[in-house]
């Protein structure tokens, strides 16, 4: 092994924290119904990411999101990258523990038409 290796394995792991950070807004985009900030033009997105709070769902007056996946969206998107959880960690929150087995997803799957296949 080269080595450089170690150093791009770690520097590879750290930035897997960006992947924890993208699924953190995905989940919040789905829950609003747009992606945070939405309204904005790109430039003050960006600037309102760097210097603003992140965005939670804890803003919302909405009431109709468990605390577990409020806590998992807070813990996506925590500014600082080492402070995010890991992918195995993230599966270890309440929230993806009260998860419905594959099997269950499968056979309620199974009732829907699916285009193209």
């Amino acid at each position: 092994m080269a080595p450089e290796i170690p150093d791009l394995a770690e520097y590879f792991v750290t930035n897997c924290r960006v992947d924890i950070w993208s699924f953190g807004i995905t989940a919040l985009e789905l829950a609003h119904g747009h992606a945070p900030f939405s309204f904005q033009p790109p430039i003050k997105v960006f600037l309102m990411t760097l210097n603003n709070a992140p965005p939670s769902l804890e803003s919302r007056k909405d009431k109709k999101f468990s605390k577990a996946f409020k806590h998992m969206i807070a813990t996506c998107l925590v500014k600082d990258p080492s402070q995010r959880p890991t992918a195995h960690k993230l599966l270890k929150q309440s929230f993806f523990k009260q998860a419905r087995s594959h099997d269950y997803i499968a056979q309620y799957l199974g009732g829907f038409a699916f285009f193209g296949g």
